[in-house]
């Protein structure tokens, strides 16, 4: 019973209701994913800005952080020098201490000083010339250089009446001995000095913070905050977060690590600043909705009465068309209507259609690249030789790659390079079991080399010099094997120390395992044609053999010929 009742309550409830009502409630049902589909644009533009932002200020703290590191290995480079100074061989530390006075003078340092290994101060440039100073600052830091025998940054520390300075130290060796320690101190401010040169957006601080997690530099409150240790610093060497600053604002961090000193720059930007617009933009949002709701439901109030039964004509086509049904034409005694209702039926058509094409077109992708991956090769020795070189230099993450082939008189010759300029040019020959191409030419097996320059297997090779010329450090040759023989050496090398893996190894091997059969089917190829070509030249010296025979046969027997024929054209004589 009260199943029966239902449709009788919903018609009763449908006649009652006005039709304008109605009309109102479908309105504003298509406003609603109206503006949730405009909320969910602006959020996602704001997403898009926010992501901009976070790029932005990734690369200008890798920015900053280079011209940090590009300040310190100036120094370094001043105090490298330094180091070689003559009066270090003998020693005389007199004339040092002079010489160190006037370049720290000349390049605004505080201190320069000269240590033993035993970290005893024998020269401070800011104090006279005495026997023994006192101890070294920082003897972790001196501790490092001793173990590391490279120059070192410290963090900040306070020396004497410099209160905030960071200093840098060289190590003095001679003849593979470590005779002296040269440090120079820098000022911290220097370094605030040098966030506030960068000019960053109105909003936007920098902070330079050392390895202990100490202010080192601030382009703002810098008296307040340098030398305070940062409470919770952001983990990882890089990154980009949301945090809270001291004084209780909200901001956005982006974060990069040097590479020289290992020191973090950090650039923060309010976050009002950031999400500011989003806010505005969503209130705004907001107030266009409720200004289109009611003018909507005052037009739908004026004109529901007319198109209220096409409306509904419409809503049915709609739905039809959303589960995929084929709409059939409208006929209502509105005609823009039933133009409507077509061109919906028409753009339903047309969207089926071009469904049907991208499903035809990615079939006809998929197999053409199924048929290129078949194809595997190129019959170009050349051009295959120029899509190795390449790859090896991508697979491995190389900073360059070169590549050659053994010519027919078994000598391996460079073929082609990545690098624009080079020691080892296209044509430049490899002596067999020399250098890494060389040794790999000869042993068959991959070779690498950490730091070929160091390497004490190549530490009396003549191509030491040309890695040298071409910057080269960590290197890695593999054989490029075709049939049972080395057919040529394929390499990739860093300009830094940055050793290969055994994956990267496995890698090249089996680029150039690839290499070696792309060769093996090009040398077959030509070998083919080579043949073919002598086997042509072959037959058609026959053919002028025959024809020639033919010719000079062909003469004599016409002779004859037409001497048979005249015999038989004579009458016979009468018997006697």
């Amino acid at each position: 019973m009260a199943r029966g009742r239902r449709p009788v309550e919903y018609n009763a409830l449908k006649r009652s209701m006005r039709l304008r009502s109605h009309l109102v409630l479908f309105v504003l049902a298509a406003l609603v994913p109206v503006i949730g589909f405009a909320v969910l644009v602006i959020r996602e533009n704001a997403e898009l800005q926010r992501d901009a932002t976070e790029r932005g200020m990734r690369a200008t703290t890798h920015a900053v952080a280079a011209t940090v590191d590009q300040m310190l290995e100036t120094t370094l480079t001043t105090l490298e020098a330094l180091t070689e100074s003559d009066h270090l061989e003998a020693p005389n530390l007199r004339a040092f201490h002079a010489l160190a006075e006037r370049i720290a003078r000349s390049h605004g340092w505080p201190t320069v000083r000269l240590f033993d290994p035993d970290g005893r101060v024998l020269i401070d440039s800011a104090e006279p010339l005495r026997p023994v100073l006192g101890r070294a600052w920082q003897p972790a830091s001196l501790a490092r250089v001793l173990d590391e025998r490279r120059p070192v940054v410290s963090d900040l520390f306070e020396a004497g009446r410099h209160r905030h300075v960071v200093a840098i130290y060289a190590p003095v060796i001679h003849d593979g001995v470590l005779r002296f320690i040269v440090a120079a101190t820098l000022p911290a401010a220097r370094f605030s000095e040098l966030l506030r040169a960068q000019q960053f957006e109105a909003g936007m601080v920098a902070v330079l913070q050392d390895r202990a997690d100490v202010v080192v530099a601030r382009t703002q409150d810098e008296p307040a905050m340098v030398g305070r240790r940062v409470e919770h610093p952001a983990p990882g060497a890089e990154g980009w977060t949301r945090s809270r600053l001291r004084e209780g604002d909200e901001v956005y961090v982006a974060y990069a690590t040097t590479p020289r000193s290992r020191w973090r720059l950090v650039l923060t930007v309010p976050a009002e600043t950031v999400d500011g617009p989003l806010r505005r933009a969503l209130w705004q949002l907001l107030a266009g909705a409720a200004v289109a709701a009611a003018l909507a439901g005052g037009l739908t109030f004026a004109f529901g009465r007319r198109i209220a039964g096409a409306v509904g004509s419409l809503v049915r086509i709609a739905r039809a068309l959303e589960r995929g049904d084929r709409a059939q034409p409208l006929r209502t005694g509105v005609e823009e209507v039933n133009e409507l209702a077509e061109q919906l039926r028409v753009a339903a058509d047309t969207a089926r259609a071009r469904e049907q094409d991208a499903a035809l077109r990615e079939t006809h992708a998929r197999t053409m690249a199924d048929l290129a991956h078949a194809i595997n090769a190129s019959p170009d020795v050349d051009a295959v030789l120029r899509t190795a070189v390449q790859a090896a230099r991508v697979l491995v993450g190389a900073d360059s790659a070169r590549i050659g082939l053994v010519d027919d008189a078994g000598r391996l010759v460079i073929r082609y390079s990545t690098a624009e300029r080079t020691a080892m040019p296209a044509g430049f020959v490899i002596q067999r079991g020399h250098g890494l191409g060389g040794l790999a030419l000869a042993t068959g097996r991959a070779i690498r080399s950490d730091d070929i320059g160091a390497d004490p297997r190549f530490r009396d090779e003549l191509y030491i010099p040309i890695a040298r010329a071409d910057g080269i450090v960590s290197s890695m040759a593999a054989p490029i094997v075709s049939g049972n023989t080395v057919a040529g050496v394929i390499y990739a090398n860093n300009a830094t120390h940055r050793p290969f893996t055994d994956d990267e190894e496995a890698l090249l091997l089996s680029l150039a395992d690839h290499v070696g059969v792309a060769v093996e089917k090009a040398r077959l190829l030509a070998a083919e044609h080579a043949a073919r070509a002598e086997a042509e030249a072959a037959s058609r010296g026959k053919d002028e053999l025959l024809a020639m025979l033919g010719h000079e046969l062909r003469n004599p027997l016409s002779a004859i010929s037409n001497a048979v024929h005249l015999l038989e054209r004579v009458p016979p004589e009468p018997p006697v």
